[in-house]
């Protein structure tokens, strides 16, 4: 995802037109939500211009001008926004999984999302995991230690063939700087972790208090 994140944004280790576009349009949509406006409004470049000058953050196109800034300068870190987009849909939205041990498929969702299906899934694997642990043969038998491990990997979630497409095209749906979802996406991380991006960016001696 990161790799595919840099392809589409970057060019030569810079946005190219599409990635500044892209936070243009993120910085608009999150000046207008919760208390981004408010408390960017009370913060100024660290940085000085024209000798003395430190421009405030006064408006959503010097938000913008912000958030480019810290994307050329750090796009590993920037580029996880995109994993967490990708992770809180699937989260909450789910996906469809079984396992080598044939279980019937579910949906997995996850965190506060979770289901009584995957639950039930998760504590047959632990049990096996213990049952393993405690299992005297696998110290006197000659089978290698992995066919025991095996028992409790079988217990593991993997995708269908189905929920397989669909996590590629939401990939592809999130690598997109054109895409909606991920500009909605991306400006909601920003109104939820506020306070922490802004404690990043003085850290970093990017912004400072006006």
């Amino acid at each position: 995802m990161l790799d595919l994140f840099k392809e589409r944004f970057y060019a030569n280790g810079s946005l190219n037109s599409a990635g500044e576009g892209f936070f243009t349009k993120v910085a608009a949509k999150a000046w207008q939500q919760g208390d981004v406006a408010a408390k960017f409004k009370k913060l100024e470049t660290a940085e000085t211009h024209l000798i003395w000058w430190h421009p405030d953050i006064k408006n959503a196109e010097r938000f913008a001008s912000v958030l480019q800034a810290v994307a050329n300068a750090e796009p590993e870190k920037v580029g996880n926004v995109v994993v967490k987009a990708i992770h809180d849909a699937l989260n909450k939205n789910g996906v469809e999984v079984t396992n080598k041990a044939g279980h019937q498929p579910w949906t997995l969702t996850g965190d506060t999302h979770l289901t009584k299906e995957t639950l039930a899934a998760m504590r047959q694997a632990v049990a096996q995991s213990a049952a393993t642990i405690t299992d005297p043969s696998i110290f006197i038998s000659n089978k290698p230690a992995s066919a025991f491990f095996a028992k409790t990997w079988d217990l593991v979630p993997v995708l269908t063939p189905a929920s397989q497409v669909k996590v590629d095209a939401l990939i592809n749906l999130f690598v997109d700087p054109a895409s909606a979802s991920m500009i909605d996406a991306a400006a909601m991380i920003i109104t939820k972790e506020v306070d922490a991006l802004i404690a990043a960016l003085i850290d970093r001696k990017a912004l400072q208090h006006a």
